[in-house]
């Protein structure tokens, strides 16, 4: 009943217990374009994929007491409670690493910007075959910063063969 919270609890035990709000959508994204098996429905938003889906869920969790939200600047954060722990330990006996966990913390220590990048180029690559079709988030970023998005995707391309594999 709860098996795609389950999943994006364990996300934020396997990374930190705490994740920004547009950092979570855009991991998890960006995981599920490589294979993860999260069951979240994107669109396009005005700082690249976004998730309703997503965002419900972290609600329903947060009521549940098993996420807590804060606010810092101008993101929510989130952070694992004792009780989500508590629920996690309830369906396994030890944090399941799944063959993405590597992947997963890697995205996390990604800036949000080279998120946003990364996502927003898998985006427009899966649905219009190349490149970023946005012109207000192509110039939020100089081409350096684009070119580093880049790079980080093929590294993670690179990397898949490893991850599908663990």
């Amino acid at each position: 009943m709860l098996t795609h919270h389950a999943q994006v609890l364990n996300l934020f035990s396997l990374c930190e217990k705490t994740i920004e709000h547009k950092k979570l959508q855009k991991i998890i994204y960006i995981a599920k374009s490589f294979g993860a098996p999260f069951a979240e429905k994107y669109r396009y938003h005005r700082l690249g994929p976004y998730s309703e889906d997503l965002f419900v869920r972290l609600e329903e969790l947060c009521n549940l007491h098993f996420l807590q939200e804060e606010q810092h600047n101008v993101d929510a954060v989130y952070v694992l409670t004792e009780e989500g722990e508590k629920f996690l330990h309830t369906l396994r006996t030890k944090k399941e690493k799944d063959s993405y966990t590597s992947m997963y913390k890697a995205l996390n220590e990604q800036s949000l910007a080279t998120l946003e990048q990364m996502a927003a180029l898998l985006y427009f690559q899966q649905m219009e075959g190349d490149g970023v079709r946005d012109p207000h988030l192509i110039s939020r970023y100089s081409d350096q910063e684009w070119l580093h998005a880049e790079t980080y995707l093929t590294t993670l391309r690179e990397r898949q063969v490893f991850y599908e594999g663990s």
